[in-house]
């Protein structure tokens, strides 16, 4: 599928007839649909040739432009590695979030670290002011599988809240930064 310009929407503007033969204007994955006042003024080999329009069709009232089936394989593919690696990285496992999905894209990447780097500097900052926080472990796991694991000198449960709130802390700062920065611009091929 070709990127959307601001070239190839006056090319196509100009092709219907101009926005004032535009009643109404909707999108799907794959497809730019318009409902025109006037359908008889859309050059249809026109729009043909405009470089990203795999076709035209005609459909009841509507006037649809097929821009190709590229955005709906881009986010299957997406989504279908982030299914498959979002419950091992909740569960501690990160190598396939990270290798499979933030790191190929590099901003994602970025963010989730600042997500991570929030919660412990959080798990840091009470350590600092008196309640030290540690796995009753040299190696165990990370992620909600090591909340059982956590304690301090106040007891288990203690240090199972630190652990938590900083996890939580790390998944919702990490979450907003990729919203917010992580994502835009980024292929998500």
């Amino acid at each position: 599928m070709a990127k959307i310009t601001q070239t190839m929407i006056s090319q196509l503007l100009a092709a219907v007839g101009g926005s004032s033969n535009v009643s109404k204007c909707g999108n799907c994955m794959t497809r730019l649909r318009l409902t025109l006042a006037n359908n008889g003024v859309a050059d249809q080999a026109v729009i043909k040739q405009i470089p990203g329009v795999m076709g035209v069709v005609e459909s009841d009232e509507q006037f649809q432009i097929i821009l190709g089936p590229g955005k709906a394989k881009k986010d299957a593919v997406l989504r279908t590695q982030v299914k498959g690696a979002i419950i091992p990285g909740i569960l501690g496992i990160g190598e396939p979030l990270i290798y499979g999905v933030t790191l190929p894209r590099v901003k994602p990447f970025v963010t989730a670290c600042i997500g991570g780097a929030a919660g412990g500097f959080f798990i840091g900052l009470v350590s600092y002011l008196g309640l030290p926080v540690g796995l009753n472990t040299v190696f165990g796991p990370s992620g909600i599988v090591a909340i059982p694991l956590m304690t301090s000198h106040s007891g288990i449960f203690a240090g199972m809240a630190v652990f938590l709130v900083g996890l939580l802390i790390s998944y919702v700062v990490g979450f907003l930064a990729t919203y917010f920065f992580g994502s835009k611009d980024v292929d998500l091929s």
